[in-house]
């Protein structure tokens, strides 16, 4: 049985348990991941911080080995649209 991040109960997103939702999604068989900005717990404001937050999911799916369309969605506060994460 895999592991159950406290986002899959209590919290509305994967901020800071990116590396396990991943594993969760990978392990579900999920191919496809929207992820938006709607739980970033303040941390928004440039570009920047947009695409480090975005990077670490990128990371974490990469990590799993299963191939998931990662999607950035533009709902939320931030500059989804500024992420340029390489292939």
């Amino acid at each position: 049985m895999s592991q159950i991040s406290l986002s899959d109960i209590f919290l509305a997103g994967s901020l800071d348990w990116e590396e396990n939702d991943a594993k969760i999604f990978a392990n579900w068989g999920v191919d496809y991941l929207k992820y938006d900005n709607c739980y970033h717990m303040g941390r928004f404001g440039t570009p920047k911080i947009s695409f480090d937050r975005y990077k670490v999911m990128w990371d974490a799916i990469n990590s799993t080995g299963q191939p998931i369309l990662y999607s950035l969605c533009n709902w939320g506060e931030d500059y989804s649209h500024t992420v340029n994460i390489p292939t």
